[in-house]
């Protein structure tokens, strides 16, 4: 979702949201990401999208 890579573990390196596939390290980046941080806005706007139209 937020890399748009394919993990080295495949499926079992992540979780589905909304149909989409978050690997573990987008999902870390996510939590670890400060209001404050260059890639925040970056990152709300990936998830924005696919909240609200289920598509990367």
């Amino acid at each position: 979702m937020i890399c748009e890579q394919t993990p080295p573990r495949g499926i079992a390196g992540g979780i589905v949201v909304s149909g989409c596939f978050l690997c573990t390290g987008c999902e870390k980046e996510i939590v670890e990401t400060r209001v404050g941080d260059s890639r925040y806005c970056d990152i709300k706007e990936k998830i924005k999208r696919i909240w609200h139209h289920g598509v990367p």
